[in-house]
């Protein structure tokens, strides 16, 4: 008998740590894909850059926090200098390392602070920006 309830104790607690390990995954995969639905370019989250005269348009901010970029997505003329404010605030990670990939452009962004980035797209399309681990991700629709 004595062997019997020993049997069932092992058995509660060997279901109730593959129970936790089970529900630790289920919460990371839950925050990871949350963290990319919140990145995600949504119709409230596009700036599109005045086309002004002269050289250059008017600089874009995108506020970059641990949880991602707003707005997600901007848009800017061909052939016009970019001149984009990347503004931390306490921000923490991966997503401290801004890249562009197509156009070579890597800047590690201070915790609290605005970085500018400059540079002119010469072909019409999409340019991905991201953090240096590609969790947290946005576009630049050049047109």
């Amino acid at each position: 008998m004595a062997s019997q309830k020993s049997d069932s104790s092992h058995f509660i607690r060997n279901m109730m740590i593959v129970m936790g390990i089970v529900t630790a995954l289920s919460g990371a995969a839950a925050w990871r894909l949350g963290s990319r639905a919140t990145i995600t370019p949504r119709t409230s989250d596009t700036t599109v850059a005045d086309d002004l005269s002269g050289s250059a348009q008017d600089a874009v901010s995108i506020t970059v926090a641990s949880s991602g970029y707003t707005p997600g997505e901007i848009t800017v003329p061909q052939g016009k200098k970019v001149r984009l404010n990347l503004v931390t605030n306490g921000t923490y990670g991966c997503i401290r390392s801004f890249v562009i990939p197509k156009l070579g452009i890597s800047k590690t962004l201070p915790t609290s602070g605005t970085t500018t980035v400059e540079f002119t797209p010469t072909e019409k399309g999409t340019l991905a920006f991201q953090c240096s681990m590609g969790m947290f991700r946005g576009n630049i629709k050049v047109i």
